[in-house]
């Protein structure tokens, strides 16, 4: 992967990009529910996936 200069990947960066994936894949799920078989199951799953994000974002953001 391209890193910025001077940026260092940090203690949990396998952490964060299983969190990720994580994330890209519960959307993915969310969105095909949504369309497919319920809104509100839908929904929570899309909501879940925001909460994966969050996680992952605030890892990145305190630089752990």
């Amino acid at each position: 992967m391209i890193e910025r200069i001077g940026e260092e990947r940090g203690k949990l960066f396998g952490l964060r990009q299983i969190l990720n994936v994580l994330f890209i894949l519960s959307a993915i799920a969310g969105m095909i529910v949504w369309f497919q078989v319920s809104k509100q199951v839908g929904t929570y799953l899309l909501i879940g996936a925001c909460v994966l994000k969050f996680a992952e974002v605030t890892l990145r953001i305190m630089k752990i």
